[in-house]
């Protein structure tokens, strides 16, 4: 019985450098989305624990109890469509 043939080899065999470069591209891509995301809750971690030092403002200080849980949604959700 003849072996068929896998589907990413048959891929593999029709891919030119063009398409090589683009699959590279959409890499750097999301590794630079990636980099944004996590950027971004490290941004909303510090804003959530410098607002915490400000205790005189209890209005502030709410805004850092929701900055915090962004924080982690957004390196969470980051990771998830990287990986994705």
């Amino acid at each position: 019985m003849e072996k068929k043939p896998d589907f990413d080899e048959k891929i593999e065999e029709e891919l030119i450098l063009r398409d090589y470069l683009a699959i590279e591209r959409t890499r750097l891509a999301n590794e630079t989305a990636l980099l944004a995301y996590l950027r971004t809750g490290l941004f909303l971690l510090s804003v959530g624990l410098t607002f915490f030092q400000l205790k005189e403002f209890k209005a502030i200080s709410l805004i850092g109890w929701v900055c915090l849980p962004l924080s982690f949604i957004s390196v969470s959700f980051g990771v998830y469509r990287f990986i994705r």
